[in-house]
């Protein structure tokens, strides 16, 4: 909606998601709803465009323990992710210790995005950012078993993009916890640690506990 300067490299922009009621008749009624607001800056900065993971944090093999590849039905169920085709990311849990989920996605689909262009060329990652998402979702089936939606970003950098039919390491911390929302930061690596996002302060509101029998805490032992 809006955009400045910040310095010589890089450009603020005021980005805004409204709805507004139009009846029958073609007439505006109400004010209209915004539903999300951001901050989206675009830089040039060389520094900025690169990061890689702290030295001495462990990054698993990714092939050593988890889920498996054959039992990703276990998260992706229409009582937990209900995500398929395109966005069907996450292919195993590597680790978790009550603390830290680590993950393997990757972007494989073959199914075409949208009927008209099946292959959109977006600006973001929005195959592997939605796999990050879901992994607060993963997180939660493995806790409290709650389903949990986004809700809030404090923010979300992109370094570079991923390439199709490359796994990458997906770090999931939950950082605070209350009756409504948790919240996580994320981190999207590669095999080397080379960041291609960072995802600070990820909020997911919570919606219902899982019943009993759709409940697989208790299933999956790390």
């Amino acid at each position: 909606n809006e955009s400045r300067p910040i310095n010589g490299s890089s450009i603020s922009n005021t980005c805004t998601i409204t709805s507004q009621f139009i009846n029958s008749s073609g007439v505006a009624m109400g004010e209209p709803k915004l539903h999300y607001q951001a901050e989206v800056i675009v830089s040039n900065e060389k520094q900025s465009l690169a990061k890689r993971i702290e030295p001495g944090t462990l990054l698993p093999d990714t092939s050593s323990i988890g889920i498996g590849e054959k039992d990703t039905s276990l998260i992706y169920h229409p009582q937990r992710l209900f995500m398929d085709g395109v966005f069907k990311t996450i292919h195993d849990i590597i680790s978790f210790d009550g603390k830290k989920l680590i993950t393997k996605i990757a972007d494989r689909s073959r199914a075409a995005i949208f009927a008209d262009d099946p292959c959109p060329e977006f600006v973001t990652d929005v195959v592997l950012l939605d796999g990050m998402f879901q992994t607060g979702g993963v997180f939660e089936f493995l806790t409290d078993s709650f389903v949990v939606l986004p809700y809030k970003i404090k923010s979300l950098k992109f370094f570079k993009r991923g390439v199709k039919d490359v796994d990458y390491i997906c770090i999931t911390t939950r950082v605070s916890s209350d009756d409504e929302t948790d919240t996580f930061d994320i981190d999207l690596v590669d095999s080397d640690g080379n960041y291609l996002m960072e995802l600070v302060e990820f909020q997911m509101v919570k919606l219902n506990r899982l019943p009993d029998d759709e409940r697989i805490k208790e299933m999956v032992v790390f």
